[in-house]
């Protein structure tokens, strides 16, 4: 019996223990072991390259510093609206500490689904709310979605709270230029805006115009050629000459 009862935990424990280990650090491993590749896409190779973090570093230093920025104030945020709030409902709230805790559950009985197109209807670019924002001088050049402020927005609170951070006119295009690779033939399509700031750091074909939803007039688009065929196209060049 004794034995038994030793036993029961680390049975308990066992599904989630599988379940880390096949989701969390499976992929971990995997994501560590590709970091320290070299090579050009289509033939990287294990090599123990420690050279690809400082080359982060110093490439996206911008993006590193700002997700420490928006992390920061979203943490700063929950602070001052959290812990007040809390202490409100245990201490002072009375005869309104069941009304106070159902508005703070009350979101979560609605799928995020719901919640991302209501915040992506409520706070889209045409809607009243965003004009009264606008005509207050509120609003970064027409737009609440897809600016510094909704992502910190979305930082604060549950995990479950962030998706109206990814809606807006940057990430849907993104999103439909992504599914045109299946119309178009290309296995990465950029937009012009993207070719103007990429310059010639890589071969680019210009493909067709197409129209999206959501966009009265076609975009132009740009297939990046493989990295890999790139590199053997220049290898056979330079042999030539």
């Amino acid at each position: 019996m004794a034995e038994r009862r030793r036993i029961v935990p680390y049975f308990l424990l066992g599904p989630g223990t599988i379940w880390l280990l096949l989701f969390f650090v499976v992929p971990l491993f995997y994501m560590g072991y590709l970091s320290l590749e070299s090579g050009v896409v289509g033939s990287l190779s294990f090599s123990w390259n420690w050279g690809n973090y400082s080359d982060a570093l110093s490439l996206y230093d911008t993006q590193f510093a700002r997700s420490f920025l928006y992390s920061g104030m979203a943490t700063l945020i929950c602070l001052l609206v959290a812990y007040p709030l809390a202490y409100t409902i245990a201490f002072r709230a009375g005869r309104w500490r069941n009304a106070l805790l159902f508005a703070v559950v009350a979101p979560f009985f609605t799928t995020y689904l719901i919640r991302t197109l209501a915040w992506e209807t409520i706070l889209s670019d045409q809607s009243p709310v965003v004009d009264v924002l606008g005509f207050f001088g509120l609003t970064s050049e027409g737009h609440v979605l897809a600016t510094s402020g909704a992502v910190i927005a979305g930082l604060v609170g549950s995990r479950s709270m962030q998706e109206f951070t990814v809606l807006g006119d940057v990430v849907n295009v993104a999103s439909r230029v992504e599914a045109l690779t299946r119309r178009l033939g290309g296995d990465i399509l950029v937009t012009d805006d993207v070719r103007s700031v990429l310059g010639d750091r890589f071969p680019m074909t210009a493909m067709p115009p197409a129209d999206i939803k959501g966009k009265s007039r076609p975009i132009l688009t740009w297939a990046v050629q493989s990295l890999a065929l790139a590199a053997m196209a220049a290898e056979r060049e330079a042999s030539v000459h």
